[in-house]
């Protein structure tokens, strides 16, 4: 397995931890109400995991995507409206 791909998917499963710690102290959670099945409040994190593992993948290789800066401000601007 290449390096790079075990650092990327390292990356993603501690961020996924992380982010959920952060996540439950900001309260960006979803609360369950009167049409919602789950119990207790879920993180709203893993638009933002995704992001920053697919961030790193692309700074470390960056031969993955024709028009990196523009998939990154793209990405970035759904993000941050999100």
């Amino acid at each position: 397995m290449d390096s790079g791909l075990a650092l990327i998917f390292i990356f993603s499963f501690a961020s996924l931890f992380v982010l959920r710690k952060v996540a439950k102290k900001i309260q960006l959670v979803d609360v369950p109400s009167g049409r919602k099945q789950h119990l207790g409040s879920i993180p709203l994190i893993g638009g933002l995991a995704i992001f920053g593992t697919v961030t790193l993948a692309l700074f470390m290789t960056p031969d993955l995507a024709r028009d990196t800066n523009l998939y990154l401000f793209c990405a970035s601007v759904l993000v941050f409206t999100g």
